[in-house]
């Protein structure tokens, strides 16, 4: 199989469950900026030399994406997305922040790259959220990527404050 299909060499491009939108669509644009987002992700914690990339949060980005490309009729053939993915954000972020000194102005810039990943991720993620207001998808998914910017920030600061010997696990952080 080939991995050019030609299909979209016109500006259109494939839907979930059939239907073609223009790649200018503003589903399209925001499943773009969630992969970005993903890709910046995977670099932060590659770089972070800490173990394998944790899936968790992969897989709630690529499951909002999968809502966004496909029509609210469809939803409940997808997986389902769960309230205590935002609780386990949340979770961690009160954990490192209670551990980090307090930020008394502007985030200085990293001095690490991980850290500096983890701030780029960050800024992609606010992007995205603001691209998803614009498109029909559960709030549940918008407030997850409200607290994914904000664990982000705190992941950055925490990193860079400790490095990565203090580890990457977050309770639960595979269900």
């Amino acid at each position: 199989m080939k991995v050019y299909t030609k299909t979209g060499d016109k500006g259109q491009t494939d839907l979930a469950f059939g239907g073609r939108t223009g790649k200018n669509d503003p589903r399209i644009q925001a499943v773009g900026a969630l992969d970005e987002l993903k890709a910046v992700w995977d670099l932060a914690v590659l770089h972070l030399a800490i173990g394998p990339c944790p899936v968790a949060i992969r897989r709630h980005l690529e499951v909002i994406s999968a809502y966004i490309v496909s029509d609210a009729a469809h939803w409940p053939q997808l997986p389902s997305f769960s309230e205590n993915w935002i609780g386990l954000l949340e979770n961690a972020i009160d954990t490192w922040d209670a551990s980090l000194l307090p930020l008394k102005s502007w985030l200085p810039p990293p001095q690490n790259l991980g850290p500096a990943y983890l701030q780029l991720a960050r800024a992609v993620c606010r992007r995205a959220e603001r691209q998803v207001q614009e498109v029909n998808l559960p709030p549940l998914m918008k407030a997850y990527l409200n607290r994914l910017a904000d664990f982000l920030f705190v992941s950055g600061r925490y990193f860079e404050q400790y490095g990565a010997k203090h580890g990457w696990k977050i309770q639960g952080q595979d269900e």
